[in-house]
Order: structure tokens, then sequence, then C-alpha cells
């Protein structure tokens, strides 16, 4: 995991300037790292590896949950789409001709229209 990579570089790094720093230094050093480890004994590690641990499953649960509701949603979109085509069919089905009659009657009405308004201009 890349906790533990950073985990790893990190102590490789604290190794490094303690074996690299001055006396004085070094000792300071060395009394971090004891208190470090004293403090990780108690709970540290565990309980951060715990949480995260914890949190990651969360994580892909909450993924999982996700990618399950736009599945479903695709699902309905699908059904809905089927339903309006098959709908659309069946309303065709019982009037054949309602398309044609309905294009009839606006190009007739259009006609009565530019009819009527030439004859306001004639007059």
């Amino acid at each position: 995991m890349q906790l533990d990579k950073q985990k790893r570089t990190s102590s490789q790094q604290f190794e490094y300037f303690r074996e690299n720093s001055c006396e004085k230094c070094r000792d300071l050093l060395n009394s971090f790292d004891e208190n470090e480890k004293m403090s990780n004994d108690d709970d540290g590690s565990n309980s951060l590896n715990d949480r995260l641990h914890r949190t990651e499953i969360e994580l892909a649960e909450k993924k999982v949950q996700l990618r399950e509701a736009l599945t479903e949603n695709e699902e309905l979109i699908r059904q809905l789409r089927q339903y309006s085509f098959n709908s659309t069919d069946s309303d065709a089905n019982l009037r054949p001709n309602s398309t044609v009659s309905w294009i009839s009657k606006t190009v007739n009405s259009i006609k009565e229209a530019t009819n009527s308004t030439n004859r306001m201009k004639v007059n």
C-alpha cells in the first residue's frame, strides 16, 4: 500500500539523518525515535492501519452502491424508452391516419388563413 511505502521512505530518511548527524543531534533523533516507538506500541500504527482499512472498505462499498444506482437508472431509462416506443406504436395502430389527418388539418388551416387574408386585401 502507499502508506507502507511512505513509511519505509520516511524511516530510511530518518536513518540517514541519524547516521550523518553530530552527536548532539543524534541523541535528539534517538530520543524522538524512542518516543515514537512507545506511542506506536500503545495504539498508534495498528489503530491507524485499522482506520485506513475501514475507510478503504467503506470507499469500496460506496463505489459499489454508486455503480448499482447508475445501472438501475440506465435500466429504468431503457424501460421508459421501450414503453414510450411501444406506446407510440400502439397509438399509431389504433389511429393509422391520425398523423396524416393532423398534417392535412394543419395545411388546410394555413390555406384558409391565407385565403381570408387575400380576401381582405382585395376588399
